[in-house]
């Protein structure tokens, strides 16, 4: 993926209720209109006007199943005018209004299309620890963006982006992340957004070859998982489960402000550069990296776990 494009996909993702028309878009990135609208069909194989109403239906339907907000307040936390043109628009993609989308999902939905069998139920050794809300300072993080399946992102790129930023004089004593922007339970596998990131701690060039967005601060709710990749959206499922099973949760934000996803890590094996989507081989029981604490501290060193954070809100620090 071209990286000088890759501002206005951040521009798209972190502003979903702003004016986002192509003619805005591509004044801003100093492009033509009928540029724009190529290049970006060439790598999200929609026009930016259908790219950006489905990430908002996208993230209105998240919002739907995990806040609770109004249909009026999400329609307008999306960028829609009115109720009525937020759900015409929601029947056409989803097939159903937003209310009878509501009433149909729980939040054991947010990881599969099917229901699976529960965490527990899946294998034996898998392990989640507590889920805890801690806050965190935002993140300024390189980046490189995968398009499609989550299980086909290319386990190069962290390297790739480490050895990019020693190219440019950065140093690479960051902590390398995971985001993924989308629920496969509602985004199609070939749309699903996968950033490949690393921490820094100064401003990218523009044309440093990599992606730089912020990843804000606030209080996010973290769990640590160990056990294999392929059951982590299971993983996911329990997660937000317990949090909107939680009595004193007042808000869960996998669509909140301007961050739309979720962030990972994963236990790394030698630390130079590339981290390992997976996690130990030999299940142990999950407890909270302290590194997190530090994090939030300020400190960015990697973590040995398998870690995944929501952002959030909510009366109680831990469940």
């Amino acid at each position: 993926m071209d990286a000088d494009l890759l501002p206005v996909l951040v521009r798209i993702q972190s502003g979903l209720d702003t004016d986002l028309r192509t003619a805005t878009l591509a004044r801003d990135a100093g492009l033509s209109e009928s540029t724009l609208h190529r290049r970006l069909r060439e790598i999200t194989g929609e026009t930016p006007r259908r790219h950006v109403e489905r990430l908002r239906l996208e993230r209105g339907a998240t919002q739907l199943m995990l806040r609770r907000s109004t249909i009026l307040e999400v329609a307008l936390d999306n960028g829609f005018a009115s109720h009525e043109v937020f759900t015409r628009a929601f029947r056409r993609h989803f097939g159903q209004s937003p209310s009878e989308w509501r009433h149909r999902q729980t939040a054991g939905d947010l990881g599969q299309h099917d229901r699976q069998p529960g965490l527990s139920e899946a294998a034996e050794g898998v392990s989640l620890s507590r889920t805890r809300l801690i806050e965190m300072r935002s993140l300024d993080v390189a980046f490189v963006r995968h398009i499609g399946p989550y299980d086909q992102v290319d386990g190069g790129s962290w390297a790739h982006i480490s050895d990019r930023l020693a190219e440019l004089g950065h140093g690479v004593d960051g902590l390398p992340l995971s985001i993924s922007h989308d629920s496969p339970a509602i985004t199609p596998p070939e749309r699903l957004r996968f950033d490949a990131a690393w921490t820094i701690d100064l401003p990218l060039p523009p044309d440093g070859g990599l992606g730089q967005q912020t990843i804000p601060g606030g209080t996010f709710a973290v769990t640590t998982y160990v056990g294999p990749f392929a059951l982590l959206g299971l993983a996911y499922g329990a997660i937000a489960e317990r949090l909107m099973a939680h009595a004193d949760a007042i808000a869960f934000g996998v669509a909140d402000g301007d961050f739309g996803g979720s962030v990972e890590w994963y236990r790394t094996g030698s630390m130079h550069g590339q981290a390992v989507r997976g996690s130990s081989s030999e299940p142990a029981a999950a407890s909270i990296d302290p590194s997190l604490e530090r994090l939030a501290g300020g400190d960015t060193r990697c973590p040995s776990s398998s870690s995944a954070m929501f952002p959030g809100s909510t009366r109680q620090s831990s469940m």
